[in-house]
């Protein structure tokens, strides 16, 4: 039987550490943990002035004692501390990054954060629409999605397996996105409910990381929402999906590859994954697959995601932050000459071994979109796409393709087909995945 849990645990930290401008961070000693096969918490002080970096620190012993050496940031909120709830959300992996664990602390917070996120999408959103190296190929994408001649041509490396999503494999490699759809239980409004839950993953470096993502994102969104959701706020909601996509990132860490040993990358994945709860849309992602909300009523129709390009100079902010680089690289930017986005699941190859921070974070920025406060709302159309679509496409394009669909009675999945097809007929080499959920079944009972 396991020893009782230990909740505490005082470490000094060296003055000195605290107060380097202008990381604002706080390091650890070097502590080698005696006790095995359980979890030690450790508990730092907060500063003497007042910076407040109080934090936890977990971490599951192995078999043999395992050396801690972590990093804690400042955080959005300022200060976190992680929950004893997350014991659960992490049980079974032999490590939990510190930089990863914080929790949105109460509705307020999520909501303050939730408002600035939405400005920054749509300023995003019209820097793109107004990209005038997209204006051509956007232009060709338009024309190709709305015509009648599109399903003239055979396109052998279409997939279409199930009702929600169509993949095209790309020109420079095997087909690396995947995709899945599932309901899942959930807690809402204290009554237990059942949310239907649509993911994608764009695979990078080999599809290792995707395939993963896709075969255990149910199970631990599950674990997530069982501990951290207790009556369906939506911060709870949303602190069960940032840690879903930490728990995934931190699990795939420890998944056993067979990459050869010359190889300097690690495999990973942009990931979007939507919740449909009752009448609310959550929508979390890391990287720059795009979801848009569609309706007719063009007032309520929106972006639902931002592009975390390593090019961005929002973006760019996680990075800095864990003193990382973004460098341009021939015409394209990237982390540590190596990534053009900056916020992905895997990619160990960009963890310090110094101090095992790693500068891609896989925590997902969350959006909620409250569909019981729209008009147009049971004829809304959830749409999802890698970046190999949106590489040569804008999200007005996307609009305007939709609009030409209004009155064809095109049925979603022929529609993810048109758009795909011309995504690659404007150019695009990348993998192209495409899903396009009609949520007036998902919300009839509503």
């Amino acid at each position: 039987m396991a020893a009782p849990l230990k909740r505490s645990r005082e470490i000094d930290i060296p003055p000195t550490d605290i107060a380097e401008p202008p990381q604002k961070k706080a390091r650890l000693k070097h502590w080698t943990a005696e006790i095995q096969s359980e979890f030690v918490w450790n508990k730092l002080h907060t500063t003497e002035k007042g910076t407040d970096l109080a934090a936890h620190q977990v971490v599951k012993i192995k078999e043999d004692p395992y050396d801690i050496e972590e990093i804690i940031e400042e955080s959005e909120l300022e200060s976190y501390e992680i929950d004893f709830k997350l014991e659960a959300v992490f049980k079974g992996l032999s490590a939990i990054p510190l930089s990863e664990v914080r929790l949105i602390p109460d509705k307020e917070a999520f909501e303050l954060k939730l408002a600035k996120e939405w400005d920054r999408i749509e300023t995003q959103r019209l820097q793109f629409d107004s990209n005038p190296s997209l204006k051509d190929t956007a232009e060709i994408f338009f024309k190709n999605a709305i015509s009648p001649l599109i399903n003239t041509k055979p396109f052998p490396n279409l997939k279409s397996d199930d009702d929600v999503f169509v993949s095209l494999e790309g020109t420079r490699h095997r087909n690396e996105d995947r995709y899945c759809h599932f309901d899942i239980p959930i807690c809402y409004l204290d009554n237990l409910n059942t949310a239907r839950c649509f993911a994608l993953f764009d695979g990078h470096g080999g599809s290792e990381a995707a395939d993963f993502c896709k075969a255990n994102a149910k199970e631990y969104l599950g674990i997530c929402l069982e501990n951290l959701n207790e009556v369906g706020d939506d911060y709870e909601i949303a602190n069960s999906l940032i840690m879903a996509f930490v728990r995934l990132d931190t699990a795939f860490r420890e998944h056993p590859l067979d990459i050869p040993l010359e190889m300097t990358t690690r495999p990973g994945c942009t990931a979007c994954l939507a919740l449909v709860v009752e009448e609310k849309l959550f929508v979390a992602t890391s990287g720059d697959c795009r979801a848009i909300f569609y309706t007719e009523n063009a007032n309520e129709t929106k972006q639902l995601t931002y592009d975390f390009k390593a090019s961005d100079e929002y973006a760019q902010k996680s990075v800095h932050s864990r003193q990382g680089e973004v460098t341009l690289v021939e015409t394209t930017y990237r982390v540590e000459s190596s990534l053009a986005i900056t916020r992905a699941i895997g990619d160990e190859h960009l963890r310090r071994k110094e101090d095992g921070i790693k500068v891609v974070t896989p925590r997902p920025k969350v959006f909620v979109l409250n569909l019981s406060q729209l008009k147009d709302r049971k004829h809304g159309l959830l749409f999802l796409c890698t970046d190999g679509l949106t590489d040569v496409t804008t999200t007005q394009k996307i609009i305007d393709t939709f609009d030409s669909f209004r009155d064809s009675k095109k049925k979603p999945k022929q529609m993810a087909e048109r758009m795909v097809k011309a995504a690659s007929k404007a150019g695009s080499t990348d993998d192209i995945t495409v899903g396009i959920v009609d949520l007036k079944e998902l919300l009839k009972d509503h």
